[in-house]
């Protein structure tokens, strides 16, 4: 889980340093990722008025393309272009050379999502940076939280400041420990619908090739 301040910073990197980059925000809808690409064109239009001090609220001319500020996209000056996009690998493939690839609300993306965008930084040698609350020890979300090759940050509410104590310790009584550590706390949880835990499932299982599996014979 990370901060949209960090994920906005790391749009404002990938867009002004590099001209004519693309970057895409994909989410579990549509309306979630345009949402995000709101916020991100807001702080582009709060880095023009901090530069330029007096101008109205709205594009800045030095940042933003005239015209080119859509629900769905925005384009830079420097040719640079960010998209909203829904999380279905089936709708989003098509896409070359992304530098940075942002996935709102990871743990509800489906697995083929993350099939479908790989391939996508390849030749960019671009990044994926996958935000949100955990689901439940399942799916991409939860195997990429297992694996080295990313780099986790892990950003509890109650290192929130604008939430208070007070609203945090209703939250846990209202819904219990269990979905209170995954909606508050950042926490992998085992899913309702598991028979069996997932520490314990992962206790028996055997990663040795010449371990010798019992037969029917």
């Amino acid at each position: 889980m990370q901060g949209e301040n960090h994920h906005e910073s790391r749009f404002f990197r990938s867009l002004l340093g590099n001209p004519g980059s693309l970057s895409l925000i994909v989410a579990p809808s549509q309306r979630q990722s345009v949402e995000q690409l709101h916020a991100v064109t807001a702080s582009f239009w709060n880095i023009g008025n901090e530069v330029a001090r007096g101008v109205e609220p709205g594009p800045d001319p030095d940042l933003l393309s005239p015209g080119d500020v859509s629900k769905l996209k925005i384009e830079l000056k420097n040719g640079s272009c960010i998209l909203a996009l829904p999380g279905s690998g089936a709708t989003i493939r098509g896409y070359a050379s992304v530098s940075l690839i942002v996935v709102e609300e990871a743990g509800h993306c489906p697995d083929e999502l993350l099939n479908a965008i790989r391939p996508m930084t390849a030749v960019s040698h671009g990044r994926i940076v996958a935000l949100g609350t955990p689901n439940g020890k399942l799916g991409w979300f939860w195997n990429a939280h297992q694996q080295r090759q990313w780099q986790k940050f892990h950003v509890p509410s109650t290192a929130y400041p604008r939430i208070t104590k007070e609203f945090l310790a209703e939250e846990l009584e209202a819904m219990g420990p269990l979905m209170f550590g995954q909606e508050y706390l950042a926490e992998f949880i085992d899913s309702a619908t598991s028979v069996f835990p997932q520490s314990l499932i992962a206790g028996v299982l055997v990663n040795d090739p010449d371990f010798d599996r019992p037969t029917l014979e």
